[in-house]
């Protein structure tokens, strides 16, 4: 679907709640180590996020699982799939570019620490 129609006609049937946020979060850092081959899913979880973060939420209000702080998962998480060859690289930068649009961002409560 996303190759015949582009991204931004299939993000907007996209569920968009706050509860998928660490599902998608666990999905994308357990496929890290996956092959190159398998990036399709990998570049929808990336979409998915970048709907799911225009959601308005307070993002310390998310308690991980593994106790780190959730915008560095995120920027981590971005981070990494910028390095990639395939689209996921484009879906990462579509994320980041939402991700970094939200007001609590751009006024810099979370990025002192790690930008």
């Amino acid at each position: 679907m996303c190759k015949t129609r582009n991204y931004k006609a299939i993000i907007e049937y996209f569920p968009h709640e706050v509860k998928d946020l660490e599902p998608a979060i666990f999905y994308l850092n357990s496929q890290k180590s996956q092959d190159v081959i398998f990036w399709e899913s990998k570049y929808v979880v990336l979409l998915w996020l970048s709907i799911i973060i225009l959601v308005p939420f307070d993002l310390s209000t998310i308690d991980s699982e593994k106790g780190d702080d959730i915008f560095a998962q995120l920027l981590d998480l971005s981070k990494f799939y910028l390095k990639s060859s395939s689209l996921t690289r484009e879906a990462a930068a579509i994320f980041l570019a939402k991700f970094f649009s939200r007001p609590d961002i751009q006024k810099g409560q979370y990025c002192h620490d790690y930008l």
